[in-house]
């Protein structure tokens, strides 16, 4: 069975991810600007999140992907290092 993209979803998550970036720089851009451990870069903080945000882009790509039975194989595991955390 071919996993189907849903669009329904897909779109408020990707206008949570457009509202965090604006976000992001516009709280963080005086404080970098006038910060020597920023390099007095405005958009600092902006591109270290857009760079998580690739990385985190790539991860969905490939949940996706993924088939969930191979998971099931983990559920075990994965909840005992839940409760350990």
């Amino acid at each position: 069975m071919k996993k189907k993209f849903d669009t329904f979803l897909f779109i408020p998550i990707l206008a949570l991810v457009a509202y965090g970036v604006v976000m992001i720089f516009s709280a963080s851009s005086p404080t970098a600007a006038l910060s020597p451990a920023c390099n007095n870069d405005p958009f600092f903080f902006l591109k270290r999140h857009l760079l998580w945000l690739g990385v985190g882009l790539v991860a969905m790509v490939f949940a996706f992907k993924m088939n969930l039975r191979w998971w099931k194989k983990f559920t075990l595991p994965i909840i005992a290092i839940t409760f350990g955390l």
